[in-house]
């Protein structure tokens, strides 16, 4: 059992805590077994522990909640019994818990790892943002620091390896999230290990373009040498390959090859740089090892033996055994890879403890080793299906991105079957019309080979992209409508159903399925019909006099595609009450509370509703804060979650006039983003039981005053601050009238913010950020407004990213907040510094939100020089059209014509290509972008007229002419044209 950390549940509140630890196993144990297993108390308080299994059910990290912290210090008792395992094992930990107001060390520890580190653990959560040059240093090391502040834990990084014992100081000067700084200094002794052997990859790459040499890089660390095995995926079993496997998997390889190479290399033929003490990057050249078949895929894995390793374990150095494998013999190889006990197999006195200890045999094993799939091609295949059953297939040159003509493409299902085979054009494109679902592509060009497998789980994820929208079925579009949006049980229902055929391949007496399916699910009506008029089909129902209310369904089904809608039957009843709510004003505020409420109740015939019971209910909502004279500012704080559960205000009797008064507060303990809309909902019951409703909403400002932040954008309507360029930031204080306040203090927090969507906002986990103090900021600030009630920040970031600011009113407490973008990620700015999320993605925009057919699009592209972009627009269905353009470096204007069959709405995807090899930036040679475009078409416009007498009277038919206004054809079948009875 190891004791890892101690952690405040909040920044701002510091007698909560959690102890973090990880208990391991050496057998398999399930995340329900371990429950049994620790048990942690606070003087006589059993405290409860959540489990976070990891995937091998053997290290098995907890988490103890509710863990006290006081005005004097108290102890935690681990206690761990392996009995309810079957393990006879047990044992106990004492945690000293510190007491408020003891800002301390608790423990530090070296951490051995690919990234090796100092951890420091304090008694408080610390001020992130600090400088801590000079307040933390080890002993006798005079190279560089990087500090990472987690919560409690500092993470202290060093340029070098140490080795030995070394003494690391931490001075006095370091501040907890409070700004309160540690009262002592502390000295502790680390004991830096000596790092293990080890091996890592470098990269994420698996087609390695033909050239002089096919270089396969690694890096590794206290070896002299490395055992290197290559397995040959032969290529007429490739497509059975990709029937389990994606392009880089390993499973179930014997069946479709074999291992051709096992050799020991010596690493310092590869480097002489190497060291024990830090990581070095050797490159394998596969074409000195094998000679490489261009249509194979190879997995190249990267092992070491005990003789292998520079680790010094004195007196019990581990002896190697010879003969164990056989490498190039006439015998099958056996793999590296396999063994559990370690590269030589079996032996005496095997502990699993020992897979850990580089002075025993079991620490050579597979899961110390690495492994990669490539294959050398210069072929780079890109596919684009549609709905349609149609597929663009592109096919570019790797080593310079440009497109290839003249390449063969054959197109599989998943039982190995050709569909379709086609050759790229001198554009690199090829389009193919495919009877069923495709599996897999494969390119061929002379000797070489490209390879993609096309099920749906490896498309490209546009979920970070605005996409929203109907879904195409089978080609078709289907909307099924009715002539109101509720009907009582018995009613007639008129619905119609609206399809599609935008490709004229269905008969005009196609025929369609219309099912009906009641509130509990069950099937009441299905017919099939062929009557419609230009695909409008009435479908025309009724439900019975006791139908079930609540939701029914309704079903079409238009060859293989299945179109639904729901339909609220509801047995509704007129109020026969009239109920009024007065609250003296028009708009509700924080000062007027307590709320005072007169409530009077009449019969429709004014007689007043006489000791009635009445029931009022508040509900309290979200709104946008908005201020016509500050439309360019921000006041919702997308950091506070604002939501109050209903709660009745009022339940009683009304008096002989019919009247009640009362009073509520709307305030909440949880802080509001902006302003709130309050709705009321009053029922009146009648002696019988029936009861009349009235719901009135009123306007609810929950501060007094209102803060704004205004984020600059640039000349494409952005938020995006410049790299290493000061931004102006602009804040302002109103009151609940939107009237700017001078001289007010604003207190403000810069915050780096995850990148997200449209779609998952509440994922962003910006509640960390929710703080009138900014516990968590990069940088924070406190202004003043001016006369007008504003105020500026110049501000610079240093990195590309999202970024979040907050601005706090410091007198109301509220707080608003606004996203903005620094920089871009596709090329690098003058240090070369980047951010690497989401760098496969390119966020561009188009120079309007709306165009008309006939008009030209821009879209602005951030791109690096010598690249290739392939253009393809694209609505629910299949591509329109696609094209080339070489980029630039910085901003490049792509362009091109809406035409008619881009209304209403289309898609731009572009497909950024960069040469292999090319050193301007370190990113992905293919990066990918969407962005949604609206495109009207006048002519397909609808003006409908409406045409009826103007006046109406009882039981007689009347006639309803609909029109379009400039005579457009407009088909309209039953009940445009109707004849009805007004009863």
């Amino acid at each position: 059992m190891d004791f890892n950390r101690m952690e405040a549940v909040e920044s701002a509140d510091m007698t909560k805590q959690s102890l973090l630890g990880t208990l391991r196993t050496s057998d398999v144990v399930t995340a329900e077994e371990i429950n049994a297993v620790l048990t942690a108390k606070q003087g006589s308080t059993k405290l409860p522990i959540t489990w976070s299994t990891a995937s091998d059910q053997m290290n098995h990290h907890f988490v103890v909640n509710e863990v006290k912290r006081g005005t004097k210090a108290s102890k935690v008792t681990l206690s761990w019994d392996g009995k309810a395992i079957n393990m006879n094992q047990k044992g106990e930990q004492e945690i000293i818990i510190p007491a408020i107001g003891d800002f301390s060390i608790l423990q530090g520890k070296f951490i051995q790892g690919q990234d090796q580190h100092i951890a420091l653990n304090f008694s408080d959560p610390l001020q992130v943002g600090q400088d801590l040059t000079g307040l933390v240093t080890v002993s006798n090391y005079t190279n560089g620091y990087k500090f990472l502040i987690e919560g409690n834990q500092l993470r202290i990084y060093l340029d070098g390896y140490l080795t030995g014992t070394q003494r690391l100081n931490a001075a006095e000067g370091i501040k907890n999230s409070a700004g309160e700084k540690m009262a002592k200094a502390s000295v502790w002794q680390i004991l830096f290990e000596s790092p293990k052997p080890q091996v890592r990859l470098v990269g994420e790459g698996i087609i390695l373009p033909d050239a002089n040499s096919l270089i396969f890089p690694f890096e590794a660390i206290n070896l002299n040498a490395v055992e290197v095995e290559v397995f040959k995926i032969f290529n007429n079993n490739i497509l059975q390959f990709l029937q389990a496997n994606e392009i880089d998997g390993s499973y179930d390889l014997e069946r479709v090859g074999r291992i051709v190479l096992q050799q020991k290399v010596n690493l310092n033929q590869l480097s002489i740089e190497g060291t024990n003490a830090g990581w070095t990057r050797y490159a394998l050249d596969l074409r000195k090892l094998i000679t490489p078949d261009p249509q194979a895929i190879y997995q190249i894995r990267i092992g070491f033996r005990p003789t292998y390793s520079n680790y010094s374990c004195g007196e019990k150095s581990v002896k190697s055994e010879a003969g164990l494998v056989v490498v190039n013999g006439e015998e099958e190889p056996k793999t590296i890879w396999e063994s559990w006990y370690g590269i030589e197999g079996y032996y005496d006195g095997f502990e699993w403890e020992d897979r850990d200890n580089p002075c025993k045999p079991a620490y050579y094993n597979y899961e110390n080793f690495v492994r990669r799939n490539v294959f050398a091609s210069n072929l780079g295949v890109l596919a684009k299906g549609g709905s349609d059953n149609s597929m663009l297939l592109v096919v570019t040159d790797l080593r310079n991105a440009n497109p290839l003509s003249g390449v063969t493409l054959e197109v599989y299902d998943y039982q190995q079957q050709l569909l379709a085979t086609a050759q790229t054009n001198s554009e690199g494109l090829a389009n193919v019309q495919l009877a069923r679902p495709p599996f897999a592509v494969i390119a061929k060009q002379g000797e070489q080979r490209g390879y993609l497998k096309l099920m749906d789980g490896g498309a490209l994820s546009l979920s970070r992209f605005d996409v929203a929208g109907a879904v195409n079925q089978k080609g078709l579009k289907g909307f099924i409508y009715g002539e109101r949006s509720v009907w009582r049980p018995g009613d007639s229902i008129y619905l119609h159903f609206m399809l599609e055929n935008e490709n004229q391949d269905l008969p005009a007496n196609y025929p369609i399925t219309f099912e009906l399916y009641d509130a509990r699910g069950q099937l009441q009506e299905r017919r099939t019909t062929s009557e419609n008029v230009n695909y409008l089909y009435p479908l025309h129902t009724a439900t019975p006099t006791d139908a079930p209310t609540g939701n029914w369904m309704v079903k079409v089904k238009v060859g293989g595609a299945t179109f639904t809608k729901n339909i609220l039957i509801e047995t509704v009843k007129p109020n026969r009450l009239k109920i009024d709510l007065d609250f003296g004003k028009e708009k509700l505020s924080i000062k007027d509370e307590p709320i005072q409420i007169n409530m009077q109740v009449n019969w429709l015939h004014g007689a007043p509703a006489q000791n009635f019971n009445t029931i009022v209910e508040m509900e309290v909502k979200n709104i946008n804060t908005t201020f016509p004279t500050s439309k360019d500012f921000e006041f919702d704080d997308p950091a506070r979650t604002f939501y109050a559960e209903p709660k009745v205000v009022f339940d009683g009797t009304l008096n002989g006039n019919g009247e009640a008064a009362f009073a509520t507060n709307v305030t909440s303990n949880t802080p509001a983003a902006g302003k709130l809309l309050v709705q009321f909902k009053a029922r009146a019951f009648e002696q019988g039981g029936d009861f009349s409703t009235r719901t009135v909403t009123m306007p609810y400002d929950p501060y007094m005053s209102y803060a704004g932040v205004a984020i600059p954008t640039n000349k494409y309507g952005e938020k995006r601050l410049d790299i290493d360029k000061e931004g102006k930031l602009q804040f302002t204080i109103v009151d609940q009238n939107g009237n700017p306040i001078n001289n007010k203090k604003l207190s403000i927090g810069l915050y780096r913010a995850q990148w997200r969507w449209w779609w998952d906002n509440s994922y962003d986990n910006v509640a960390q950020y929710n703080s009138v103090q900014h516990l968590n900021a990069l940088k924070t600030n406190n202004l003043v407004t001016n006369t007008k009630g504003q105020a500026t920040w110049n501000v610079a970031v240093n990195e590309w990213g999202r970024y979040l600011v907050r601005v706090c009113d410091m007198e109301s407490g509220h707080c608003a907040g606004d996203y903005f973008y620094a920089g871009y990620p596709w090329y690098d700015d003058e240090d070369g510094r980047q951010n690497r999320e989401g760098v496969a993605m390119i966020a561009f925009s188009a120079d309007k939100d709306r165009y008309q057919v006939g008009e030209t699009i821009n879209l602005s592209v951030p791109a690096s020089a010598g690249g290739k972009a392939l253009v393809s627009i694209e609505d629910g269905t299949k591509v329109l059209q696609t094209f080339w353009v070489t980029t630039k470096a910085g901003d490049n204007t792509i362009s091109f014509k809406t035409t008619p069959e881009m209304s209403p709405n289309v898609y731009a995807h572009l497909s950024l290509l960069q040469p292999y090899g090319q050193e301007q930036n370190d990113l992905p040679i293919r990066m990918y972008g969407v962005a949604s475009i609206a495109v009207e078409d006048p002519s397909t416009v609808l003006q409908p007229q409406i045409k009826l007498p103007s006046e109406l009277k009882p039981e007689q038919t009347f006639t309803v002419e609909v029109s379009e206004k400039i005579a457009k054809i407009c088909p309209t079948p039953s009940p445009w044209w109707t004849r009805a009875y007004l009863t």
